[in-house]
Order: C-alpha cells, then sequence, then structure tokens
C-alpha cells in the first residue's frame, strides 16, 4: 500500500489488513449506527452491520465488511473487539465460531460466508 505523507510516497505493508475500525458511533440525530476507521473520528466510516461481524478462533482477530479499496474487510481493533466479543454465542460449542452476536438488545444470526470473497480468504485464513 501506499502512503502518502506531502510529497513523500511511503510504501508500506500491513500486518493484516490496512483499515482498522476503532470505534462504533450514531450519525447525526436519528441516523444509522456507523463504525469508523483510520483514527479520523467520524470522518472515514462504514455502516455498522452486527450481522456480518466475524471472529477467526485461530488468531482471536474479529472482522467488518470494509470499502473495496481497503480489499472489503476491516480489521477491528483489540479494544473494541474485547468489548464486543463479550456478546458473542457459540451455538456449535465454544471451539467452533461464534454463530451469534447480541447487539443493543438484538440478537443477531452471524453471517460467516461474506469474508469468502475477500483478502483473507485470498490468504487461506479459516474461521477454526
Amino acid at each position: 500500500f501506499v502512503s502518502l505523507c506531502g510529497r513523500e510516497r511511503n510504501f508500506i505493508r500491513c500486518d493484516d489488513v490496512p483499515a482498522v475500525f476503532t470505534h462504533v458511533f450514531r450519525d447525526g440525530e436519528g441516523g444509522g449506527e456507523r463504525l469508523g476507521y483510520g483514527h479520523a473520528g467520524d470522518g472515514l466510516s462504514v455502516p455498522w452491520e452486527p450481522a456480518r461481524v466475524c471472529m477467526f478462533l485461530a488468531s482471536g482477530r474479529v472482522y467488518h465488511p470494509a470499502p473495496e479499496r481497503y480489499g472489503s474487510v476491516g480489521l477491528i481493533r483489540s479494544r473494541l473487539a474485547i468489548e464486543l466479543s463479550k456478546d458473542f454465542s457459540f451455538g456449535n460449542g465454544e471451539e467452533q465460531p461464534p454463530t451469534h452476536f447480541c447487539w443493543n438488545g438484538t440478537t443477531h444470526e452471524l453471517d460467516t460466508e461474506w469474508w469468502k470473497s475477500t483478502y483473507i480468504n485470498q490468504r487461506g485464513e479459516v474461521l477454526e
């Protein structure tokens, strides 16, 4: 990836994925919830989709869909992932990925297919 800084072009390689989600926020009065990334306050965000949170047991990392230019997947930062993980349900046992996620009193069945068309699947990740 390229990180532009003034006239400089810095070439960087990520340990995982380039988009890191940092916080969930409400988009104005009556607006929907959004997931912010890039430590840009509310300036960079995507719609928050609780049913599309994905946790990989091998790494413990939690992901959410991101803009296509970032590989269609973003990592949820550790602090936020730990908070969210308290609301996971493991319907197939704790040795398997979570099956449900409770957000604001609503239980969502997790979509375990969306990530298969992303960079994560291309590098051979598996949920278990």
